[in-house]
């Protein structure tokens, strides 16, 4: 989730010293004596910019007005960048859509907005089709955000989302780079009901036949989803692996949690 150690391009406090400050040389050769003259020339008679530093070549005079200023401001804004640092929101808790890490390895269709559910029920059991992307199975699928399953439970970003009820699942095949760290991350809630109680659905995460994942979502009073981060895995070579998210359904009772926004992180 490098810098270049030049000068910034366009910098007004970067550009060359101006040709007035720097000594011309001669065209011609040194003529007898100037080396001594010049030699036993008094200091006061070098131009005040010219202080060397450590016996090198003259230093370039300080920068002023303008160029100062522009100086002054890019310090500042290099200052401010570093602090700030672009630091990614913490795992666990309640979360906010914006905070969602981005990766390369995003599945396609991974907020789930495609296909549009229609009916009174606002439900897609199992689509299917290229747009889709995932392979939904059992009693699982996409949910519109006033449909029956997720009227309740405020979406994070976009309109839908994926649910999976009792033992469904949803499944895609993905493409990772071997030696690296990897961990599944998505935003994902229990359902709430109408009646104002909220379902109790557990999941496990795998890639391939490999667990990486076995958990109760977290229930919320209002509905909302909280973001779930899996163990840290790596894989031994390039060839595609499948990713899915299982219903286990452990109450044997009727539950179904709704999951949005899957990216692979690594």
């Amino acid at each position: 989730m490098r810098g270049s150690t030049g000068p910034p391009a366009g910098c007004p406090a970067c550009r060359e010293p101006s040709t007035a400050a720097i000594p011309r040389r001669a065209s011609g050769p040194d003529p007898a004596g100037a080396r001594a003259r010049r030699a036993s020339a008094s200091p006061r008679a070098r131009p005040a910019s010219s202080a060397s530093s450590g016996g090198g070549a003259p230093l370039s005079p300080p920068p002023t007005g303008r160029a100062a200023s522009a100086r002054t401001r890019a310090s500042r804004t290099a200052s401010r960048g570093g602090a700030s640092g672009g630091g990614a929101a913490g795992v666990g808790g309640v979360i906010d859509a914006s905070a969602t890490p981005a990766s390369p390895e995003t599945p396609p269709n991974a907020s789930f907005e495609s296909p549009v559910p229609s009916g009174r029920l606002g439900l897609a059991v199992a689509p299917r089709g290229r747009a889709v992307a995932w392979r939904f199975g059992r009693s699982a699928g996409i949910a519109r955000e006033d449909g029956a399953f997720a009227r309740n439970n405020p979406t994070p970003a976009g309109s839908r989302v994926a649910f999976i009820r009792n033992r469904g699942h949803l499944r895609q095949v993905v493409s990772l780079r071997p030696g690296r760290a990897y961990a599944v991350s998505f935003l994902v809630a229990q359902r709430l009901l109408d009646d104002g109680t909220v379902d109790r659905q557990a999941l496990q995460v795998r890639i391939g036949p490999r667990l990486i994942g076995d958990f109760t979502p977290a229930s919320t009073a209002d509905g909302r989803f909280v973001r779930f981060t899996s163990d840290a895995f790596t894989v031994p070579d390039a060839r595609p692996r499948l990713l899915s998210i299982n219903g286990t359904n452990r109450k044997r009772g009727e539950d179904t949690a709704l999951v949005d926004q899957i990216v692979v992180t690594g």
